[in-house]
């Protein structure tokens, strides 16, 4: 029987354990990604961004968050393979292999998958927080695959004893009364609800109670001798639990492991990822901020600059609106000069611009802005175009190599596991030497097309 309370115990921990990432998280997306800043608060929409006076964080984080998609998700940009070139390369294998490969691209391309907007969050997830949550899944009728990006702040996990992959999984969510009951009643869920959950149903179907949804190995849940006796084969078990009571509402057995975590810098230690770009500026983002602030005032002052008056002569309030007149009595022999003056304070506007304009700079610099941007080769030379293509390499790296290998690579690997589940990818369309290897993935990128160049 399924220890409830043992992966609770368990999902707690990561959900506690994870806490300071949140607060992290936190400021970086109120700096850098105000809609996403509600990890730790709710999100005030009558006062968004609020405390922001510079859009300049926010711009480098859409800029490059967009890039991803633009760089690297276009047209026919991945093929499968299996790592060997030359197996991949036999007639038979190529064929296989290639029609594989448009499959994939039409379930991703499918306007039911889901797989655009799934892409837009994480993509901003990855450069914002350098950690997106991301679940491929069939749907409910098994006839397509569907995509979802989860807010990092609802999901948690632990890693396996190597500390390298993911082991189990932990996501909080909130169902309405209405749809728990509907599962239930219609035998997609096999628990038994709580009271609370039935009397809802009937009066207040739109009240919504807190679950949490498990994904572990099978071992966690049963031993190999329960294991047979309850005949499940698959290696991961899918548990939907109400933490309130400790009810376990549904159980089934995967074949796969429903969640994809890419994390773009690890760090030894803990489990979660962290954005190289956010955190080589989030104290400029914060300096930009005070910095716009005084300049801010400082131009209203140059604009409209304050004035000091003679208490004896301004004895009501000056009329400074355009065409505006105000009435004084100067008295005998003076001058509106000695009982009247405007203070000068923008003098040194032009310095707080220049610090503003090299802050800037650097936040550009720390999303690299600057860099992602292919050289123009047009009337060069061939050792001039060697040199500017391997400098753009050379930049571009630190960001196109993560993506393909720790975020790309893992949710194309899920997208062709749950394909093959669904019977989409048999095993028959694939000759006898590919059966049972391992599915690799190529990349059509402007790095491999640099690459390509220099090797040229």
């Amino acid at each position: 029987m399924t220890d409830v309370k043992l992966i609770l115990s368990i999902a707690n921990a990561a959900f506690a354990k994870k806490d300071p990432w949140n607060r992290l998280a936190q400021d970086i997306c109120r700096n850098f990604y105000p809609i996403r800043a509600d990890y730790t608060e709710d999100l005030d929409l009558e006062d968004f961004a609020g405390d922001l006076t510079d859009g300049t964080p926010l711009h480098a984080r859409e800029t490059l968050g967009n890039a991803i998609d633009a760089m690297l998700c276009q047209g026919d940009w991945f093929k499968v393979g299996t790592g060997d070139p030359d197996r991949d390369k036999r007639p038979a294998n190529a064929v296989a292999l290639q029609r594989a490969t448009v499959l994939m691209r039409g379930a991703i391309k499918s306007r039911k998958s889901g797989w655009m907007a799934m892409k837009k969050d994480a993509d901003m997830d990855w450069v914002s927080v350098g950690n997106p949550c991301i679940a491929v899944d069939e749907s409910a009728d098994r006839q397509h695959a569907v995509f979802h990006a989860f807010h990092p702040r609802d999901c948690a996990w632990t890693l396996d004893e190597n500390g390298q992959g993911v082991e189990m999984f932990f996501r909080r969510d909130k169902k309405s009364a209405r749809h728990i009951m509907q599962r239930i009643e219609s035998g997609r869920w096999t628990g038994s609800p709580s009271t609370a959950m039935r009397e809802a149903a009937l009066k207040t179907p739109a009240e919504e109670f807190p679950l949490i949804h498990c994904m572990v190995p099978i071992d966690m849940c049963y031993g190999p001798q329960e294991r047979k006796t309850k005949r499940y084969i698959h290696k991961y078990m899918s548990l939907w639990v109400d933490p309130s009571d400790e009810r376990l509402l549904h159980e089934s057995s995967k074949p796969n492991f429903a969640y994809v975590a890419p994390r773009q810098r690890r760090i030894a230690g803990k489990p979660w990822g962290f954005s190289s770009y956010a955190l080589n500026s989030i104290a400029d983002a914060r300096m930009l901020q005070d910095m716009a602030l005084v300049l801010l005032e400082q131009g209203q002052k140059a604009v409209d600059p304050p004035t000091i008056g003679d208490s004896q002569v301004f004895t009501r309030d000056m009329n400074f609106m355009a065409g505006g007149h105000t009435e004084v009595d100067l008295g005998e022999a003076r001058s509106l000069r000695d009982v009247f003056a405007t203070i000068d304070t923008g003098q040194r506007l032009n310095v707080g611009i220049e610090m503003k304009a090299d802050v800037r700079a650097l936040i550009a610099e720390s999303w690299l802005l600057n860099k992602l941007m292919l050289p123009t080769l047009r009337d060069m030379r061939e050792v001039e175009v060697m040199v500017r293509t391997e400098e753009f390499r050379r930049a571009a790296l630190p960001f196109f190599a993560p993506i393909e290998e720790q975020y790309h690579k893992p949710l194309l690997s899920m997208t062709f596991d749950t394909l093959q589940t669904m019977g989409a990818l048999s095993a028959e369309m694939f000759p006898p030497e590919l059966r049972g290897e391992e599915v690799d993935f190529t990349f059509e990128s402007p790095l491999n097309e640099a690459e390509g160049r220099k090797v040229v």
